[in-house]
């Protein structure tokens, strides 16, 4: 009874079975017989389920307000974000994870899941975490009108082994249930996993637009390539192209940075090899007239000494620069030292040279969260 197996079936798998494990213990026996038999019934059904499109929609009057104990709730500071103007959570992850979506301006909407709205799995309802809307970033950089929706479940950690063997199962038929309606799904254990997750897909046709342009862009004073000739020298007389994302992926977070192509710098007449440099393209007219919208700039990573008055490439999670549409910038620096311990900086100002646009401060940050990726050395002209 306990595995709604029919007699004929418990006797065949029980003809397979030593009958030494039977006798030895009989009451152990049929206990964990009944657990192993249902736990891979319920992995067929996972495996075997599937869904489809219907026409059950949600209405707006559903979406009550939230009523939870005060100590459990985190007010949204950004109101256009969210249909509430808090979010209730169960654990430090999510409400970290609430102020993060909270600050970033990648982010067009999210709301924590009220616990009515359910996945069915064999294993019963499945409430996810997040719903989450942001944009694509098009050709030039900027964002798009084409919108990416993600459902997302925080948990502390993504590692199956660590988790309940129900939770696992009603993950797996979530991730098919939200493939079927197009949205993203996805389970993390911190925003900095949701943050790559966006990269992948919001720049992944910006990068590929990127470098279709840049190879139909013509310039004379440039020789770009797709390989590197044989009789040049690898990040001496050429070196690598990124984009200004993948650049601070490399150099900022230590990810695999796509090279889109080879630049030939033999006029620049470097000396010594030297794989901390590499070439971007910079968009955008804030640090005019130093740098012009569109120019190639040569960039060298990992800043030494000090980088007051410098022109640097900056990654910060709370930086949402127009010029590039992503959460880096390239500005100069200008820092003020904290007298706080554990802290560097108490307040930095990355300043464009076009005074028409706006200093960007950031004070009592976590010096975690800042990452001053590379030095701007020079255009190539």
């Amino acid at each position: 009874d306990e595995t709604k197996l029919s007699r004929g079936t418990v006797i065949e798998i029980l003809k397979g079975i030593n009958p030494r494990l039977l006798f030895n213990n009989p009451e152990r026996f049929i206990f964990e017989s009944i657990r192993v038999i249902n736990e891979t019934l319920v992995k067929d059904y996972v495996e075997q389920i599937s869904y489809r499109l219907s026409d059950d929609k949600y209405c707006v009057s559903q979406f009550d307000k939230i009523v939870s104990h005060k100590d459990s709730v985190q007010d949204i500071n950004n109101k256009k974000k969210s249909i509430y103007d808090a979010v209730v959570y169960s654990s430090d992850v999510e409400k970290n994870f609430a102020i993060d979506l909270d600050r970033d301006e990648r982010i067009k909407l999210f709301i924590k899941l009220p616990a009515w709205f359910s996945v069915k799995t064999p294993l019963g309802g499945y409430t996810p975490d997040w719903a989450i809307v942001t944009v694509k970033i098009d050709g030039k950089g900027k964002e798009s009108d084409e919108k990416i929706y993600f459902v997302i479940e925080t948990k502390g950690s993504i590692v199956e082994l660590e988790r309940r063997g129900t939770e696992n199962q009603k993950i797996e038929c979530a991730k098919k249930h939200f493939e079927v309606i197009s949205v993203r799904y996805k389970d993390v254990s911190s925003y900095r996993q949701f943050e790559e997750l966006m990269r992948q897909e919001i720049n992944e046709d910006f990068e590929r637009i990127a470098g279709l342009e840049e190879s139909k862009k013509e310039k004379s004073d440039l020789f770009f390539s797709d390989v590197v000739p044989s009789d040049k020298e690898e990040y001496i007389d050429l070196l690598p192209v990124y984009t200004l994302e993948a650049a601070c992926g490399k150099f900022g977070e230590g990810r695999e940075g796509r090279i889109l192509r080879w630049v030939d710098v033999q006029n620049l007449r470097l000396k010594g090899r030297d794989k901390r440099r590499f070439v971007s393209q910079v968009r955008g007219d804030s640090m005019e007239p130093r740098i012009n919208d569109g120019d190639y700039c040569l960039f060298r990573a990992d800043v030494v000494g000090s980088r007051n008055d410098k022109i640097v490439l900056v990654q910060h999670h709370s930086i949402h620069d127009p010029d590039n549409g992503g959460r880096y910038t390239v500005k100069k620096y200008k820092s003020y030292k904290s007298k706080k311990p554990g802290k560097l900086n108490e307040r930095v100002e990355l300043i464009p040279l076009n005074k028409e646009h706006e200093t960007i401060v950031l004070e009592d940050e976590l010096d975690e969260d800042f990452k001053v990726v590379a030095e701007f050395i020079r255009v190539l002209e």
